[in-house]
């Protein structure tokens, strides 16, 4: 585990360790750092446990659809304002759905404690 104590105007950031991500989750030490984070700031940076592609993919799809959507003239959107904001639809496609997302087991660890 690594945690990142950086300075006042920057998030905590907890990087989990080899072990903790065979284990699946994370380790009392690493826990008790996210959660400080959450507490103190608001928010923690868990880093390592999205993959990237991952995110890349989905950005991919969903901007895709957004677009589709925001230029067929017969769908609104926004409660019929036209505007520079469309909230992104969600995923349809169940191949898009990764697990490290969706139901990441260090996040819903970090959630339930």
């Amino acid at each position: 585990m690594t945690v990142n104590n950086q300075s006042q105007s920057q998030a905590r950031t907890v990087e989990m360790s080899d072990e903790e991500r065979r284990n699946g989750k994370y380790s009392d030490l690493s826990l008790s750092k996210a959660l400080e984070g959450m507490h103190q700031d608001g928010l923690v940076v868990l880093k390592g446990v999205v993959d990237l592609n991952h995110i890349a993919a989905l950005n991919r799809q969903m901007s895709a659809d957004a677009e589709k959507k925001r230029d067929d003239p017969t769908q609104t959107y926004n409660h019929s304002v036209k505007s520079n904001f469309l909230q992104r639809p969600p995923v349809a496609k169940s191949d898009l759905l990764y697990d490290d997302i969706y139901y990441n087991p260090f996040v819903l660890q970090l959630a339930n404690a």
